[in-house]
């Protein structure tokens, strides 16, 4: 028989919180689901974890796979679901037991809305409560707020159906780490988003949440997923098609796009601004990969008054990023750019007699 709700839930090395998450599920008081939970080649316990409750509850279905990343995933996800609404879940947050009750009356109520979130609790990494996250209410208002602003629903709180997601084309590559923000303004165009009042969710925050981890790419597809909408809103084709919708945004999109004059130039200070923020001691293979593409694309544009700047605040720290692991190739090559753009900075911060630290975006561009 075809239950009323699938939970979608991709999981990438979900301990230590995935227990609570999906007992969070199973004790739900609305219990007509399914729950998909995709092992998304995990390296830790959490495949034999959901394994194990799969043997004790058939509502559970397990799909174990290669790793592919949470765009894939979700797809997958959506794609393997027989029930016409799709919840979704994150492997670290818990879900009030009302959530799945509450969401589908108001769905059931309202057959115009197609994305439903509500309010969530915010809390750390273990289980306390830092506070509650209300998210605006209305279709009109909500549409209008996505369109001007950023996405107003919590992504792990929602309830959707699922023929909308499919009609639009699902979750896009591009898009990664604001691949829900980009796919809310893609329904927008045809459907309606509402937000419950009620808090469904505690959203668990901890240093390997995507806006910790993922800030930068985050921030520039935002930008751009903004940007697609309001071309799409006047009646244009989708900008993204030219830059492909299956490859990851990095700072090149800029020369794929027509912004007016103001907002390129921020987004270019925006770039900028968030390689001057990161922590490359910290970044893993991914992050590394990303900020390489963009301090590329500043690199071929030589988008600065301020060559020495530019050189201290993203080139040299790139170059020791590379070199703290263990790449010295690239470290090399990015040390050959920095002294052909500014030879003299760039043998002095190579012999440490200037400090590398932040300069303002006004300082570089």
């Amino acid at each position: 028989m075809t239950p009323a709700i699938s939970v979608v839930m991709g999981v990438y090395n979900g301990m230590p919180f995935l227990d609570e998450a999906v007992k969070s599920i199973l004790r739900q008081t609305f219990t007509d689901f399914e729950f998909i939970a995709i092992n998304d080649g995990s390296q830790d316990e959490s495949g034999a974890v959901l394994d194990a409750y799969a043997a004790t509850d058939s509502r559970l279905r397990i799909v174990h796979q290669e790793n592919k990343g949470l765009v894939a995933t979700l797809n997958r996800g959506i794609h393997e679901a027989r029930a016409p609404l799709i919840a979704r879940m994150d492997a670290d947050d818990i879900a009030h037991p009302e959530r799945f009750a509450r969401q589908i009356a108001y769905l059931h109520a309202h057959p115009e809305i197609a994305v439903l979130g509500s309010a969530i609790t915010l809390i750390d990494a273990g289980g306390a409560v830092l506070r509650e996250i209300p998210y605006p209410m209305g279709a009109e208002n909500i549409a209008a707020k996505m369109r001007r602003e950023g996405s107003y629903v919590a992504h792990p709180a929602v309830m959707m159906r699922r023929e909308a997601v499919l009609s639009v084309g699902g979750y896009r590559e591009a898009f990664r780490h604001a691949e829900d923000y980009d796919l809310w303004l893609r329904l927008l165009d045809r459907c309606s988003i509402d937000n419950l009042p009620d808090a469904l969710l505690y959203y668990r925050q901890h240093g390997n949440n995507t806006s910790f981890k993922h800030r930068f790419a985050q921030n520039l597809a935002t930008k751009i997923a903004r940007y697609c909408a309001a071309v799409r809103q006047q009646g244009g084709g989708d900008p993204i098609l030219a830059w492909g919708k299956d490859k990851p945004i990095d700072a090149r999109i800029l020369d794929y796009v027509t912004l007016p004059p103001e907002e390129e130039a921020g987004l270019r200070m925006s770039i900028v601004q968030e390689l001057n923020t990161l922590d490359v001691q910290a970044l893993d293979t991914e992050q590394c990969a990303t900020l390489e593409r963009n301090a590329q694309w500043l690199w071929v544009h030589r988008y600065t008054r301020r060559p020495g700047k530019l050189v201290r605040a993203v080139f040299y720290p790139l170059m020791r990023g590379y070199w703290q692991n263990g790449d010295r190739r690239n470290a090399c090559r990015w040390l050959r750019r920095g002294l052909c753009l500014a030879p003299l900075r760039t043998v002095l911060l190579m012999l440490g007699l200037t400090r590398t630290q932040k300069v303002s975006n006004k300082s570089i561009v």
